[in-house]
């Protein structure tokens, strides 16, 4: 939505504070930013070899345009997605989109891309990339969690390290292979072994009431904490379908080295095919071009 003022106040509902407090806004947004791409293909530059090197430029410049407009327009989606359609009805102007952009960007050239990024996907926004309704789920239907982490603040700290993850696995394209309950099955897993290690450091207990001693360290803790959430990572599993997944190979890595590489040789090593893990539509025959840049690139 258009506005006629320009300046960007940070106060609650605006788009400061909705990158600051809201993960899923987040990741969602990355989520159709890979999306796009990988359904449109990489923009290929049309130039010869004998082009001179200015020009080589100008179309460089002109791919980190079309990036920007896609980044941008995937994240006014997401948040008209989470915030402005639906509940709280808290709008963003659009001015606040604009101004993220590192060039011009128009009202006009955002409303192009945010159109060409809901066709590439065929409206189909959602498609399995919510992870906190996964969470939700879990938590409703699991007492063994919330009898595990139902301590003050503990489910919400179990949250926090798992979007941390889920965020982090972004980096990585190829996390669109596997489906986001797998994902957001093992961040909540190892968000429920550093939440308990946490606590174990903190109180000197442990999830059985039995005193921790002083002299283990932090590798110890988490054998602790993987032993007490043996039965709620069965339960997950069980839950969303997804036995096949080793799941005890990744609980025993420390979060420091769960690069986003490594998430997907865990995934590959889950023995499930990354075939049958898709979760986004099939790749469009052709992207409509936006009319912005339509005469420098073409979908692959």
């Amino acid at each position: 939505m258009p506005s006629d003022g320009f300046e960007t106040s940070y106060v609650p509902g605006d788009l400061y504070d909705v990158l600051s407090t809201l993960p899923e806004v987040r990741f969602h947004a990355g989520h159709l930013f890979l999306r796009y791409f990988w359904l449109a293909g990489t923009p290929s530059l049309r130039h010869t070899p004998e082009q001179e090197d200015e020009t080589r430029e100008d179309d460089k410049n002109a791919l980190e345009v079309v990036t920007w407009d896609i980044a941008v327009a995937c994240l006014a989606i997401s948040i008209k997605f989470h915030r402005d359609v639906l509940y709280p009805l808290d709008i963003i102007y659009a001015h606040e989109y604009l101004a993220l952009a590192p060039h011009e960007l128009g009202f006009e050239d955002l409303e192009n891309a945010q159109r060409d990024v809901l066709e590439a996907i065929q409206f189909r926004i959602a498609s399995g990339s919510n992870p906190d309704a996964y969470m939700a789920e879990l938590w409703q239907a699991l007492p063994m969690l919330r009898k595990l982490v139902g301590f003050d603040g503990g489910w919400a700290r179990v949250q926090e390290h798992a979007w941390d993850l889920l965020c982090e696995a972004l980096q990585s394209p190829e996390v669109l292979q596997y489906p986001t309950s797998i994902l957001t099955a093992l961040a909540i897993m190892e968000g429920v072994l550093k939440t308990l290690t946490w606590r174990y450091k903190t109180t000197g207990v442990d999830s059985r009431g039995k005193t921790v001693k002083k002299r283990d360290n932090s590798k110890s803790l988490r054998r602790l904490a993987m032993k007490a959430a043996k039965g709620v990572k069965l339960d997950i599993q069980d839950i969303l379908r997804i036995s096949d997944v080793r799941l005890s190979f990744i609980l025993g890595l420390n979060h420091s080295v769960l690069t986003p590489t490594l998430w997907v040789h865990l995934l590959r090593r889950s023995g499930r095919s990354a075939r049958s893990g898709l979760v986004i539509v099939e790749r469009c025959s052709m992207i409509r071009a936006s009319s912005r840049y339509s005469g420098r690139f073409h979908p692959m």
